[in-house]
């Protein structure tokens, strides 16, 4: 998925209002989407974990992996999507998804670092909104964290991203370029789209002549070869190696909702073990069940609360039957003593945060603590 120029980022991004039309995004055109995979041999692997950073409805990398047409079963995809309309209504449940995430790719997801052997993407076009470098470089830089060494990222950029010096220098120092390739003349005309294949480097680096011949390629750009139109026609195919599911211990979304968590937990084993179940959920504190409160907090965790000013006033609530008083205090207590030997003795002064709490229950029981 992709947005035209001229994007500013505020947490996520914004897209064009010349995209509101289709979900706020423009896909990538399927017929290129499959020439992109012709480039490369997904076969030789048992396994490939394949990520996406902005999957729009996801069918563009199907069409890229042929996980659909040619059964590949072996690929494992693990998809981002910001729009929460596109996640629900395109990717949720969907079983041709291994793994999709509704999150900001750039801020809001946890990601195994160093797993993928294979990456497609269309980022969102445009410029950051510090103005400093574009989208497409902070994308780049955000998934070359995820990629294993010689792992393969194939990239669908604007034109302007490859006029741009920012990004061109961030590929060259994380891929090894392997080739470069346009749309046809009619997508071309209008949105000025490339596709570039990187390999990723073991190590960050590059050297300014390798980088100079690439920018002598772009001067021209009609030079610049279309994707192939058939699967044989590419004779000489990029070879993805094996990565496994098993390794991706972390992809998931950084903010955690309650609500999603309670629709998957009821649906675990564990959810269905009574003896698990009653360790896990404590049941709600009530004044007319328990004979004293809740177990007092450590000395350190009273003092964080007291001076926050927390376990001031009434706590619960008539409803719930758990309505008491508390009232905290933090003092500084100063011990003075005599130190050292005879002859050097020295005065030694300790000082101290003393906190004590004091909780009145509605039954009228008074208890201390501190």
């Amino acid at each position: 998925m992709s947005d035209v120029n001229d994007i500013s980022k505020e947490s996520a991004f914004f897209q064009s209002a010349k995209n509101i039309q289709k979900n706020g995004a423009y896909y990538t055109d399927l017929d290129h989407a499959r020439r992109i995979g012709y480039l490369f041999d997904f076969d030789c692997a048992e396994e490939i974990s394949v990520l996406e950073a902005s999957a729009g409805d996801g069918e563009a990398l199907l069409a890229v992996t042929g996980k659909l047409e040619k059964g590949r079963k072996h690929m494992k995809l693990f998809l981002v999507e910001l729009s929460e309309e596109t996640f629900k209504e395109k990717l949720e449940g969907r079983e041709e998804f291994n793994y999709v995430l509704n999150a900001d790719f750039l801020d809001g997801v946890k990601i195994s670092n160093s797993k993928f052997t294979f990456a497609f993407a269309n980022w969102p076009y445009g410029t950051s909104k510090d103005g400093k470098s574009r989208l497409e470089t902070k994308f780049l830089e955000k998934e070359c964290s995820y990629l294993a060494t010689g792992a393969y990222l194939a990239a669908v950029v604007p034109k302007a991203a490859l006029e741009d010096g920012g990004f061109r220098r961030k590929l060259f120092a994380n891929f090894e370029v392997c080739g470069l390739w346009r749309f046809d003349e009619k997508v071309y005309r209008e949105f000025r789209q490339f596709v570039i294949v990187g390999r990723k480097k073991p190590v960050s680096g590059y050297r300014k002549e390798m980088l100079g011949a690439f920018e002598e390629k772009l001067k021209d750009f009609g030079n610049i070869p279309f994707l192939p139109e058939s699967y044989e026609e590419q004779r000489e195919k990029f070879v993805v190696k094996r990565s496994s599911e098993s390794d991706i211990v972390y992809f998931t979304q950084k903010i955690f909702n309650p609500d999603d968590f309670m629709q998957h937990i009821q649906k675990s084993v564990l959810f269905t073990n009574v003896r698990v179940t009653n360790d896990i959920f404590i049941p709600h504190y009530s004044a007319d069940r328990e004979l004293r409160p809740l177990l007092p907090l450590t000395k350190d965790m009273s003092y964080i609360c007291a001076v926050q000013g927390q376990g001031e006033g009434l706590c619960g609530s008539e409803g719930n039957k758990d309505l008491h008083l508390q009232r905290g205090s933090v003092k500084v207590s100063r011990k003075v003593s005599l130190q050292g030997d005879k002859g050097s003795e020295y005065v030694c002064e300790k000082i101290r945060s003393q906190v004590r709490q004091t909780v009145i229950e509605n039954s009228g029981r008074i208890t201390q603590f501190g």
